[in-house]
């Protein structure tokens, strides 16, 4: 929010915590009518005030957009904060060609979760639309790296 402020000292900036989102995200629950339920609850604030635009702030909520969206209404734009950040990204890179030196090529991905990785895979698959491969199960603890 301080940042588009800057921008703009006139905007009136809100957030809501939607704490079960990502879970029901996670489990699946995406287009259930109790999810819907919970979308409703938590956006029926920000519906009141007739916002024009949101920016839903997780990494889970494109799962939802449609549904978000929907429930908004078409006078409120919803923002796909993934495809802004990586615009920003390969704008950013654009900029600064000599980053092109430092980024290696042959690079291998390795994904680490601390919970079952299995279900980390199946739901890293459907985010990323790729297969991921392996997932490695790690511990995060005193002095752990990863």
């Amino acid at each position: 929010g301080e940042e588009l402020r800057k921008l703009d000292p006139s905007l009136k900036i809100y957030g809501q915590a939607c704490p079960l989102l990502v879970p029901l995200v996670e489990e699946g629950w995406v287009g259930k009518p109790e999810t819907n339920m919970i979308l409703k609850k938590y956006l029926r604030r920000l519906k009141r005030k007739k916002i024009d635009s949101l920016i839903p702030g997780c990494t889970h909520y494109p799962f939802l957009q449609k549904d978000i969206e929907r429930i908004m209404g078409r006078n409120c734009r919803v923002l796909d904060g993934p495809s802004i950040v990586s615009e920003k990204l390969q704008d950013y890179l654009y900029r600064h060609p000599e980053m092109e030196e430092r980024v290696s090529r042959n690079g291998a991905t390795t994904f680490c979760t601390t919970d079952d990785p299995e279900r980390f895979q199946v739901f890293g698959q459907k985010f990323l639309c790729r297969n991921i491969g392996n997932v490695e199960l790690v511990s995060l603890g005193h002095g752990n790296e990863i």
